[in-house]
């Protein structure tokens, strides 16, 4: 499960695990791997799980404006059941601004979903907008992961 609050002294992505469909739970992991308390926000997390067991989570991040205004989308992937995050990446190709529309749904049109070797993640983004003519859109990213010899296993696998 995923989610984000303050705890840290800004926004942040955690995530909890279960083992015993739900009799108990992990600590809180802190997803995301920028500085601690450095008052920039991630936010609305999105999670899944591949078929190899790898935590996939998708969230909006605004590390990258000191303004803590423009944000992207980030991809962090774990190999070991969400206890290390091996990699936080930015997913998106553009910073946009949420403020670039009246009601620009951020958050609300979210999903991330995995399959072997690739994480999907689809979100609301503004980077269309501005405050005075307000628009939002769809966008869908397909992140690959895993080593390049796990592709060509694959690729000679199907021949």
């Amino acid at each position: 499960m995923t989610w984000n609050d303050y705890r840290t002294g800004d926004s942040d992505a955690l995530l909890i695990y279960t083992h015993d469909n739900g009799a108990t739970w992990s600590e809180p992991i802190r997803v995301n791997d920028d500085e601690i308390e450095n008052g920039l926000d991630q936010y609305f997390p999105a999670v899944a799980v591949s078929p190899e067991g790898y935590v996939h989570v998708f969230f909006y991040d605004k590390r990258n404006d000191e303004n803590n205004t423009m944000m992207e989308i980030y991809y962090a992937i774990s190999m070991d059941g969400g206890n290390n995050w091996t990699v936080n990446i930015n997913a998106s190709d553009a910073a946009f601004d949420g403020n670039n529309a009246p009601h620009p749904f951020i958050g609300d049109y979210n999903g991330a979903a995995a399959s072997d070797h690739t994480a999907y993640y689809v979100w609301c983004d503004t980077r269309e907008g501005t405050p005075e003519t307000g628009d939002s859109e769809i966008y869908f990213v397909a992140v690959k992961y895993g080593c390049p010899k796990c592709f060509e296993e694959e690729e000679e696998n199907t021949e």
